[in-house]
């Protein structure tokens, strides 16, 4: 009998709760100002070009999403809410709710430099390659009927390099599909602070909520999930005598450990918001987003078995960083520059943990409109993290991934819009150096506009993965090469 994990389940039934009590309060504004309001429904399919044991060769996810944005113009309030719901057709015990903003925030007639919001926030960095995938975000499907979205009512004040890397180091991630990461917003009060050459941006909240995907169970001492994408655990392990069979056990935390978690940041901005010179500063001490998972493990010869317990925990972390560049409507140049310090437990001296280090992460990248139909981008990543004097390992530590998506990296993108509001579609390129693996993304989508009483949009996709070594981020998904189908509805 599979038996779901109840913190991630309580997790799940949290969010529920609170993105309807949220979507109620948004909606119902919506009659108050200018605002964009639409609902959609899509399915996508992976048909990967692989067979394994662990997936099938064909995988649907459907996606039902509400979007609700009030930029507070003449209006004494401003709001945007967009909960999407996940299911994999397969599984519908799979599903996962997540919304990358719901919140009420003060409008243009209480003050037109100073906001404050509550809830859950996104603020994105003024990247001109922003938002490249349309299956992610249902709400896209009407980005020109409608033009109040996440991104024209939220100030640019946002990390360039987190937006580009998706590292997860400011905010949280959403994880359902790892090769197209969703950015979702930090959940408390914000300040946002913006005139003509300076901005700034402070959070501050007693609650966090850690990053999440595909929910993983544990089901006859195995660790399962119904994501086409889960790295099975070492099921078997050599020992002298031959091989021993593991069997996991994951120690649940009680909720508050993992959700009831202050933090703060603030954020300094100086320079026009698309023209001329800029530079930034922030700090913040926050909790990871991360779960970090130590374990320990028992060997019993007689039964030749190994019983390993798995111990979630959220760690915390200092995170300073800088970054500056020049940007234009055509155009922009981009450095950053960060400081990482985690605060890791003291762990049982026969605990066996990941490593987690000081780190310093070194990013840059430009990016270019072409033409009127026609965008460029490339980046750099540079991850330099030292190991723990008392950092212990073992044969059996392969599972516990590093916290960093990469360490040395760098990609390349294209992105072909505008023909008659209808055809979008990119490409890019991701070489992870350290690991030998490259990933080759695309997308082709076209919308149907006013048609049913909504917007239509057919699309086709890819992935292609080669990989050395079958390790680091994407590299270790070597056998998910996949080609993808959509199709949504918007209304």
């Amino acid at each position: 009998m599979l038996k779901p994990l109840s913190f991630f389940r309580a997790l799940t039934r949290i969010q529920i709760l609170v993105l309807l009590v949220c979507l109620f309060s948004n909606v119902s504004l919506a009659a108050l100002g200018r605002s964009g309001v639409h609902a959609g429904l899509g399915l996508e399919t992976s048909s990967f070009l692989k067979t394994q044991t662990t997936r099938g060769t064909n995988v649907s996810t459907a996606v039902a999403g509400v979007s609700a944005y009030g930029n507070g113009d003449s209006s004494w309030v401003a709001w945007g809410v967009d909960p999407h719901v996940y299911v994999f057709l397969h599984d519908y015990d799979s599903i996962a709710p997540e919304a990358q903003n719901f919140y009420i925030a003060t409008g243009q007639n209480i003050s037109s430099h100073h906001q404050f919001t509550f809830g859950r926030r996104y603020f994105h960095s003024p990247l001109l390659l922003d938002e490249w995938d349309y299956s992610q975000n249902l709400s896209l499907l009407n980005q020109n009927t409608s033009n109040i979205t996440a991104t024209s009512v939220t100030p640019a004040l946002g990390s360039a390099m987190e937006d580009r890397w998706q590292l997860g180091m400011w905010s949280p991630r959403f994880l359902w599909d790892p090769l197209r990461i969703k950015q979702v917003g930090l959940t408390g009060l914000h300040y946002n602070y913006n005139s003509k050459y300076f901005q700034a941006l402070a959070f501050g909240t007693l609650v966090s909520i850690p990053e999440r995907g595909a929910t993983m169970y544990e089901s006859g001492g195995k660790l399962k999930s119904s994501s086409p994408f889960f790295t099975p655990f070492y099921e078997r392990v050599k020992i002298i005598q031959g091989e021993a069979n593991i069997r996991y056990t994951l120690e649940e935390p009680p909720l508050d450990e993992l959700l009831v978690n202050p933090a703060g940041m603030a954020r300094l901005r100086v320079g026009k918001m698309n023209s001329g010179p800029w530079i930034s500063g922030a700090y913040g001490y926050m909790p990871m987003s991360q779960v970090s998972t130590p374990f320990h493990y028992a060997l019993y010869m007689n039964t030749q078995s190994v019983d390993v317990h798995v111990h979630p925990q959220i760690l915390y972390h200092h995170l300073v960083g800088g970054e500056g560049g020049w940007s234009e409507d055509f155009f922009r140049v981009w450095a950053s520059v960060h400081r990482e310090v985690p605060e890791v437990k003291k762990l049982p001296s026969d605990w066996i943990s990941a490593n987690i280090g000081e780190a310093d992460i070194y990013s840059g990248g430009a990016e270019f409109n072409l033409n009127a139909h026609l965008a460029a981008q490339g980046s750099y990543l540079y991850v330099d993290e030292a190991q723990p004097k008392n950092f212990q390992t073992s044969s059996l530590s392969a599972p516990l991934a590093s916290r960093f998506s990469y360490k040395n990296a760098w990609q390349f993108g294209l992105k072909l819009h505008g023909f008659s509001s209808r055809l979008f579609s990119n490409v890019s390129y991701v070489n992870d150096v350290d690991n030998k693996s490259t990933l080759i993304r695309f997308d082709m989508n076209y919308r149907f506009k006013e048609l049913l009483g909504g917007d239509w949009l057919i699309g086709v996709g890819g992935d292609f993965i080669e990989s050395e070594t079958s390790q680091g981020w994407f590299g270790k998904y070597k056998g998910n090469s996949r080609m993808i189908g959509r199709l949504a509805y918007a209304f």
